[in-house]
């Protein structure tokens, strides 16, 4: 049985078959895309024809849209290997349900492609209200630790993206992964852009003030004046076990690197003093450290939760 996370685009599209007929745009797009996918199928049996092939074809495809609308929606493949389950028994030929769910397993998703091209209504809607669940939880379970900001402000706006790309003719068929896929992965660069800003993540004017204070002697009185929302990130790498990680990204930056940061971080001197010891103008020394700094967030952000 097939994960329900990857049957969303199929789910969707059963929601949209159910209670249609032949005039409507869903059951004639899927007919379409479903029809010649069948015929290649069966195609590489010798024994049966073209015609053949299309006879069984329109007999089962209004079965299956029939099955859709007698029984709750609970999918355990997707619909195109359902449909060829009833074109093998047709054939009284062996089926091997394994194989059938890697035949053309993104067509679900093509087809809603097409539907939102065509500024089908329901469409949009069912996708909304079919990714939402998923898209929270996944979101919630591999990121929500970092980030007081919750999934579902960047919700609307990332299927805004996604329908604004699919109009754009950004996405090519054939389709090389889901449509959820797809979309998740807008969700999650914006909620994790969302969180950057929110977090800390991002360079703050006044972090160089911040800086100063990440003097392990007396940081824990600093993060205890209210000012750890500015950074919590670099406030869990200076507590417990985390020291150890910390360590680990110091060795990455570059050796040039390591005395401007020891004399800042360890020794606590101000970047006049530093710029005197090293023989670099003070804005030098700033401008080092902040690119420094820059980039080891990026680099542990990405450690951590990428």
């Amino acid at each position: 049985m097939m994960n329900s996370k990857y049957l969303i685009d199929d789910t969707v599209l059963a929601a949209l078959l159910k209670k249609t007929d032949r005039s409507n745009m869903v059951w004639q797009l899927t007919f379409k895309k479903f029809n010649k996918n069948f015929i290649d199928y069966f195609q590489s049996n010798q024994t049966l024809s073209s015609t053949q092939i299309q006879a069984v074809f329109e007999e089962v495809f209004p079965r299956l849209i029939n099955n859709l609308n007698q029984s709750p929606l609970n999918l355990n493949q997707t619909l195109f290997s359902l449909l060829l389950v009833m074109g093998c028994n047709s054939f009284n030929s062996p089926d091997s349900k394994n194989q059938m769910n890697k035949v053309a397993p993104y067509l679900a998703g093509e087809i809603l492609v097409q539907l939102i091209q065509a500024n089908h209504t329901r469409c949009l809607y069912y996708l909304f209200s079919q990714y939402k669940e998923p898209t929270m939880v996944i979101l919630n379970n591999k990121y929500g630790s970092y980030f007081s900001v919750a999934p579902l402000e960047i919700y609307g706006e990332a299927i805004m993206v996604l329908k604004n790309n699919i109009e754009q003719g950004k996405l090519e068929f054939p389709m090389r992964s889901r449509l959820f896929t797809y979309f998740f992965l807008i969700a999650r660069n914006k909620y994790l852009a969302l969180g950057n800003k929110m977090k800390g993540l991002v360079f703050y004017p006044d972090l160089m003030d911040f800086e100063t204070k990440l003097n392990p002697k007396d940081s824990q009185d600093y993060f205890n004046s209210g000012n750890e929302i500015i950074c919590p990130i670099l406030k869990k790498l200076l507590e417990g076990p985390n020291k150890e990680v910390f360590k680990k990204l110091l060795e990455t930056f570059h050796n040039d690197e390591h005395e401007l940061l020891r004399l800042r971080f360890e020794e606590g001197l101000r970047f006049k003093e530093i710029g005197k010891l090293l023989h670099l103008k003070e804005a030098t020394c700033r401008k080092r450290l902040h690119d420094s700094l820059k980039r080891w967030k990026k680099q542990f952000f990405i450690s951590q939760v990428a």
